[in-house]
């Protein structure tokens, strides 16, 4: 997707609906500004967000993000308690490992980031070659299994970063 045109649509849109243009127009008038102004805001923020085109993506299917998924991803599993033990340890304050401990969690929290924005790359090629790819299921199992490991993702780096303090 080429942010820069989607950028650009939108600013020429926005010119065109905006409620300040219909002032002097019937109150229908402004009333469908109003409402064609909120939904391209809507849709705006919809196609500029990775994550959140790829809900929507899913919601067109159908298909949520918490259907029948409420565990941790298998493969993040390890991740997920060896990051939770290490919170609890600095929360737990032994001062003779705080730094080491300190320093460690800054790396996992560069890992983390790093591991989201494969993530997002991964939801960016799904939804590119959707649905030309393979069959529409394993597109749409794809998606939800990449969005919900992001989404354990992100609540991990929160996790890590009130952990520091930050």
């Amino acid at each position: 997707m080429d942010r820069d045109d989607l950028q650009a649509r939108y600013y020429d849109l926005s010119r065109k609906l905006h409620p300040d243009r219909f002032v002097t127009g019937s109150p229908e008038e402004q009333r469908i500004s109003v409402q064609a102004t909120a939904l391209l805001n809507d849709a705006f923020r919809t196609l500029k967000d990775t994550e959140s085109r790829g809900r929507w993506w899913l919601r067109r299917q159908e298909e949520t993000l918490g259907r029948d998924n409420n565990r941790v991803p298998p493969e993040l599993a390890m991740l997920v308690f060896d990051i939770q033990e290490k919170i609890e340890r600095l929360a737990g304050g032994e001062h003779h490992e705080d730094q080491e401990l300190r320093t460690e969690m800054r790396a996992v929290e560069t890992d983390l980031t790093r591991r989201m924005d494969d993530a997002r790359n991964a939801v960016e090629t799904i939804l590119r070659e959707w649905p030309h790819e393979g069959p529409l299921e394993d597109a749409r199992s794809n998606l939800k299994r990449v969005l919900s490991d992001l989404s354990y993702l992100r609540t991990l780096t929160r996790d890590v970063r009130a952990s520091l303090g930050g």
